[in-house]
């Protein structure tokens, strides 16, 4: 975990702090430093290559008129609406990242800095409904190179910084807490298990209810499931489970099949749907269940296995008994590093691989789930990790980008109803967005 500190807004942002509620707990500080400086997005623009079409396109399309305006400052008036959760991403003289977490308000554009010296936040995560955060917090206290340990907690926040919720982070627990549904969050347990920890078998994850104590365990005793060594990462919270289960817990997908097949399991009946090939042994991309746990989407091969091995001939819509449809036709120049379905379900933001042999590179489609309409913004943004994700609104109108290198970071505004991209903040990485207070 990195603590942090200072912030950089881009534009003439009126910067102050929100005032606390009387009750329950809430923590922070008042005073928030301020630089305001003018800066031009780095972020690489480049021709399109994908026409909005009513069918599935492929990389062959090519119109530059769709590409979104880049502005090199933020509009004076307004940036938008809700409340974006912030970190610092500055470090000092010893590489020791300064506090500062930050719940920036969209329409005031106050700041409220719920971080202080000798504490830490971990991962942020936002709840279906946009009105809570899970995240990991951490007290300690330094004593020459020691460090000590005071609390390790995980806490529900809401967006004005009020403290709903303090559980003790328990021992075993390696990933993040990521919501489930707007009651129960997912925490990957493989702390508990050497092996599992140690990635030589699929790991559990622990169905949490913050509120009321309810716990249930989901074991990866799954038919088939893949057991090689090293066992792909699927990110939070799944981690190496290799297990993405929907809302309602009643499907899982998994891999299987020596590791390059996808499995579609019914969970209360203990059956398989559906067995289909994923883009190659050890894939990293995940299958992403929509909002509602109705369907996923990924990439995958569904051509003649006579010339396997090949990559994904498209990203596929998949429901929860098995209907395969395609949303989008690809091809070997274009891969997905991964896909993020908006609040409602009705769109995808799709990040396409851009990489070459010096830098991640990602470069942002979206996807309209009902007219199967592709809109190519040809914003391209870097990636120090490679795992960083679009942050949608929660009114849909908006995605923040994480633009990450060596020298610095970059927070990107994606506007969709204006075309239009811009900076907003510097040395700082996004973590979330909530609905306003």
């Amino acid at each position: 975990m990195k603590w942090h500190k200072t912030i950089i807004l881009i534009g003439s942002l009126v910067v102050g702090c929100v005032p606390p509620p009387a009750t329950p707990t809430q923590i922070g500080r008042e005073n928030v430093p301020t630089l305001l400086s003018p800066l031009v997005l780095t972020a690489t623009v480049v021709s399109s290559t994908v026409t909005p079409i009513s069918t599935a396109p492929t990389s062959e399309n090519s119109n530059s008129s769709n590409c979104f305006e880049v502005l090199d400052k933020a509009p004076e008036d307004k940036l938008g609406t809700g409340v974006v959760v912030l970190e610092n991403r500055k470090y000092d003289s010893i590489g020791r990242g300064l506090p500062g977490f930050f719940l920036l308000n969209m329409q005031t554009r106050k700041i409220n800095d719920l971080d202080k010296s000798n504490e830490g936040f971990g991962k942020a995560v936002v709840s279906p409904d946009g009105t809570m955060l899970s995240v990991e917090y951490v007290k300690f206290e330094r004593e020459g190179d020691n460090v000590k340990t005071l609390k390790d907690e995980l806490l529900i926040i809401t967006a004005d910084g009020t403290i709903l919720q303090e559980l003790q982070w328990e021992q075993g627990w390696v990933g993040d807490a990521v919501w489930l549904d707007d009651q129960r969050v997912i925490i990957n347990v493989a702390g508990l298990d050497p092996e599992e920890s140690r990635a030589v078998k699929p790991s559990t994850l622990l169905v949490l209810n913050p509120f009321t104590g309810e716990r249930k365990i989901l074991k990866p005793d799954l038919p088939g499931i893949y057991n090689g060594y090293p066992l792909p990462y699927w990110g939070e919270p799944w981690g190496h489970s290799l297990s993405v289960y929907n809302r309602p817990l009643s499907r899982v997908v998994y891999l299987g099949g020596g590791g390059y097949t996808y499995v579609l399991w019914d969970v209360e009946k203990k059956r398989e749907l559906l067995r289909f090939v994923s883009w190659f042994s050890g894939n990293d991309e995940r299958p992403s269940w929509s909002p509602d746990g109705s369907k996923f989407v990924v990439s995958a091969y569904f051509g003649n296995m006579d010339l396997w091995p090949q990559p994904a001939d498209g990203l596929y819509l998949i429901d929860t008994e098995g209907n395969v449809s395609k949303l989008l036709s690809t091809n070997r120049d274009v891969y997905f590093y991964d896909h993020f379905w908006s609040p409602s379900g009705k769109y995808i933001a799709l990040l396409v691989d851009k990489s070459d042999s010096v830098e991640i590179r990602k470069r942002l489609w979206l996807l309209d789930i009902q007219t199967s309409q592709v809109v190519d913004t040809c914003i391209e943004y870097r990636s120090l990790s490679g795992d960083d994700m679009p942050i949608w609104s929660p009114d849909e109108t908006q995605i923040l980008l994480y633009d990450s290198t060596q020298a610095g970071s970059k927070v990107i505004l994606v506007d969709l109803v204006e075309r239009i991209t811009y900076q907003i903040a510097e040395d700082m990485e996004p973590k979330g967005w909530l609905k306003s207070p």
